[in-house]
This record gives C-alpha cells, structure tokens and sequence, in this order.
C-alpha cells in the first residue's frame, strides 16, 4: 500500500511518456531529440521515476561491454575507445580479383555478394558506400550475419565479402582470405568499453581491461 501511495503522489502522465520514449528509442539520446528536449533532463525523469518505483530501470547484471561504441553516449556510461575498425572487401585467395593491384568498387557491381542483413547498422553503411561510388547495393549473392557462412562462401565460389579489420586479425577458424586493393568508403567505427560510471571495476575485469588494450594495440596503428 505504501508503494501504490507513493505511485499515486508522484507518479505523473509525462513520466510514462518519457519512460516509453526511451524504451522505444533505445537510449536516453535518441528519446531526447524525439521529445525535443535536453538528455540530462530525460536522465532527471528516469531517476526520479527510479526513486518513486523504488527500482533501478538500468539492469546492473553486466560488467562491462566490449564492442562497438555507439554514439551518442548515455551520460550515465563511461566508454574507452580501444580502436576504430576499418571495414575490407575480401575474397579468396583464386579469386580472379586477387591478382589485381587497383579495384574500382563499380568493377564489381555484378559479382556474388554476401553481404551484411538489411536493416542493421553495419548493412546501412556498406550500401552508403555503394551509392557513393555512384552504384546500388548488389542483387545478387546473400544476405546473412554469419562470419563463418560468409567465410565459407568465399572458400567455395565466387563471392566477394566485406569483413571488419578486426576480425581478420582476430578471427578464429577462417578460411584463407585476400584484401582487395578496392576503396570501400566505409567510416572505421569505434570500438572499446563500456560500462557504468558508478560501477566498481573488480581485479579480474581490472586485468581483462589491461589485456584488452594491449592485444588491440596494433589495430591503433
């Protein structure tokens, strides 16, 4: 009762507004410039509405993330940026392509494509890269966010891929792959840690941060 009291009292139409348009958004950004106001004031709501509900609305479950670096940054999240991952087409080795030292990327309008699903991130910005050559997103090939079925489309045929610097270098189980000698005008994309700002950092994800930028060092060259 005391719970559904304090609900009652504080509890106001344009928290709920708010609460939805961050979980729709996707993050307290996003929300904002939806709503038309400032990031810092959707954090003040979010926090006021933690205190009346008496939960937290941020899952603490985690201790850090590493990937890409999505910007921009909830205020709430402190990130390090680790590198910034270029993005390749690549092809088998006995590709015919592989022998060449200068691709024009509108030379391989009509090859076998596997290319990243539509609809993400990553699939966006690859097909900005065709239309800035002055070309469509290729027709023909396959769409999938498998490495490994995309690799082994490169092992068996004629496909071209494209593939981060990242996982070529760290990639496990890969086939024999070649970097073509083609500008894909695709921006690096920052890639690093995250994790709360309040969150006490443990020894053991102490030590995982030290190695991590030690490994990634000569992606920063």
């Amino acid at each position: 009762m005391e719970l559904l009291e304090r609900i009652g009292q504080r509890l106001r139409l344009q928290d709920l507004r708010i609460l939805m348009a961050v979980a729709h958004a996707g993050s307290m950004s996003k929300a904002a410039q939806s709503l038309n106001t400032t990031q810092p004031a959707i954090s003040r709501s979010i926090a006021e509405l933690e205190h009346t509900l008496g939960v937290p609305l941020r899952d603490r479950k985690v201790d850090f993330i590493l990937g890409r670096v999505s910007e921009p940054i909830d205020e709430d999240i402190a990130a390090e940026v680790l590198f910034y991952d270029r993005t390749f087409v690549v092809a088998s080795p006995h590709s015919k392509w592989s022998r060449r030292r200068k691709i024009e990327l509108l030379e391989l309008a009509e090859e076998a494509w596997g290319l990243p699903p539509s609809g993400t991130l990553i699939a966006s910005l690859v097909a900005d890269a065709f239309r800035a050559k002055g070309m469509d997103v290729p027709r023909k090939g396959v769409a999938t966010g498998s490495i490994h079925l995309l690799s082994a489309l490169v092992a068996s045929g004629p496909f071209l891929i494209t593939l981060p610097g990242s996982v070529l270098r760290f990639g496990t189980n890969l086939p024999a792959l070649k970097v073509l000698s083609v500008d894909l005008p695709v921006p690096p994309w920052p890639v690093g840690l995250m994790m709360l700002k309040d969150r006490t950092v443990s020894p053991v994800v102490q030590l995982f941060f030290e190695f991590a930028r030690e490994v990634t060092k000569p992606l920063t060259r």
